[in-house]
């Protein structure tokens, strides 16, 4: 239950808001606060200890770069093996698509990274890592959430594809690299985590409070677009 809970509330970062050449083939450049984002990932490098600085973020940091330079055998990879890879891989990549013209693929990508993100800050102890999720989300988000609410029969279907897709797939990275985005972080070297034993109940509960949430808000959404209509 406490899970769902978590879920339920994250359900309103949802509607707040990869490849690096366009459609017909013209470069893309990374924007500012993407690359801030990447900036802030290498600066973190430089302070973890312990159990932190075993994490793979040299590796995802590296990943999240070759994706903001339209290197094709890193966004191939992605795309062929998304399983493998953490969630801000995926924010990155979908942030690329949406740049690139594609608005629905990218809403798959980053509402499949939020989902993945969010579950995984729920199997931290650290309360935190919570917010640290919802920052993340938003700096890549922005443009894809206005995108998603000015497009909601879109935005439905999508969110649809994007539970099922997730509850069939099995996840291949260490849900332990959302230890990064929390308070302890910066000063503890051991990462208080729940036991992996916990962590499909854990998936499976945010998927059905997701659900249920997303339900509740595109009924509200709908409900306010339809008077405006009837106010105009």
């Amino acid at each position: 239950m406490k899970y769902f809970l978590l879920a339920m509330l994250s359900i309103g970062f949802i509607l707040s808001g990869c490849v690096q050449v366009t459609q017909d083939g013209k470069p893309i450049k990374a924007t500012p606060s993407n690359k801030s984002v990447h900036l802030e990932l290498n600066k973190a490098l430089t302070s973890f200890k312990g159990e932190y600085a075993q994490l793979k973020y040299e590796e995802t940091n590296k990943i999240i770069s070759e994706i903001f330079q339209g290197n094709i055998d890193t966004i191939k990879s992605v795309l062929e093996e998304p399983n493998k890879y953490e969630p801000p891989v995926l924010f990155a990549y979908a942030d690329q698509v949406f740049l690139a013209g594609q608005p629905e693929v990218a809403m798959f990508w980053y509402y499949t990274a939020q989902l993945r993100a969010r579950s995984d800050a729920n199997k931290s102890l650290d309360s935190s890592v919570q917010e640290g999720v919802t920052n993340l989300s938003n700096k890549y988000g922005n443009a894809i959430g206005q995108y998603a609410l000015a497009n909601l029969d879109k935005l439905q279907n999508v969110m649809v594809k994007v539970i099922e897709w997730d509850e069939s797939s099995t996840r291949e990275y260490d849900p332990k690299w959302v230890a990064i985005l929390g308070q302890e972080a910066k000063f503890s070297n051991k990462i208080r985590f729940r036991s992996e034993s916990e962590y499909k109940k854990i998936n499976d509960s945010v998927r059905e409070g997701w659900k249920l949430g997303f339900k509740n808000a595109i009924y509200q959404l709908r409900k306010e677009q339809a008077e405006r209509m009837l106010e105009e």
